[in-house]
């Protein structure tokens, strides 16, 4: 996953990388290159699919990582993709990124971690106040949920999943969401946004829809999010694409969570 996302790196960075403040052997990294030049196989005419190089590891440019797939569909941010861009990139996500086994191995990649993952809030948020202006409530409602398998504390998704849950009259799941809102905010040690206070007490006395963009700028069986809740449930947590980010910014911040920013 190293070189993939950083073609030409060197082995001292690698070493640095893979193996941080180890003292590296020539032979420990030979022998995991090769390992990996074994698993990678070989192209159609034969040729390594990781091959050897005086200028640094590169894999071939057929090797292409979920990553440089969302990168290509959503090249301006999710903003500025296409309704069926926007779709194809959510399919590539399936939890929050680099988070499976072997977490500690992957230090190096948490700030593009934070990237991928403020890319995938963008377009879940983006999706789902589409959907919901065109009146499909359940679109809205599984973009949201994936949204919040990626990153729970995202209020700006929790609102709306809160505005498409409104929008499907029902009304017993809107309360429990509520809740399972006000029971993440106190676990993450934070107030709710007075947007998301307005916004429940809207709902609560019967005068928000959930249609319509609102003020949050930027169907057919229920949804759910891949990994994680159902769309009566909470999002309990998923792993996601992986190389440039797509977009930085995440939206709005998650009940007593900073701002954040997917890699199979």
């Amino acid at each position: 996953m190293y070189i993939a996302l950083n073609p030409g790196c060197d082995s001292t960075s690698i070493d640095e990388a893979i193996w941080p403040g180890s003292a590296v052997t020539k032979t420990t990294r030979g022998t995991a290159i090769s390992k990996l030049r074994r698993w990678l196989g070989t192209d159609a005419a034969g040729a390594s699919l990781l091959p050897r190089t005086e200028s640094g590891y590169t894999l071939r440019p057929g090797i292409r990582s979920d990553w440089d797939e969302w990168c290509d569909l959503v090249p301006d941010g999710p903003a500025r993709a296409g309704n069926a861009e926007l779709r194809t990139a959510l399919d590539l996500v399936s939890g929050r990124p680099f988070s499976g086994r072997g977490r500690r191995r992957y230090a190096w990649a948490d700030h593009l971690a934070q990237e991928m993952i403020a890319s995938i809030v963008d377009a879940c948020h983006e999706v789902a106040l589409r959907s919901l202006v065109d009146g499909d409530a359940w679109e809205a409602l599984r973009a949201a949920l994936l949204g919040l398998s990626v990153e729970p504390g995202v209020e700006l998704l929790w609102r709306d999943r809160l505005k498409a849950e409104a929008a499907l009259g029902d009304r017993d799941r809107l309360l429990g969401t509520i809740e399972k809102l006000r029971a993440t905010a106190a676990d993450l040690g934070g107030d709710l946004e007075a947007e998301t206070e307005e916004l429940i007490e809207r709902l609560r006395t019967g005068g928000g829809s959930g249609r319509g963009r609102g003020g949050d700028q930027g169907g057919s069986g229920e949804p759910e999010a891949p990994g994680g809740p159902d769309a009566s449930g909470g999002p309990d947590a998923p792993g996601g694409p992986s190389r440039r980010p797509a977009d930085g910014s995440a939206g709005s911040h998650g009940p007593g969570r900073p701002r954040s920013t997917a890699g199979r």
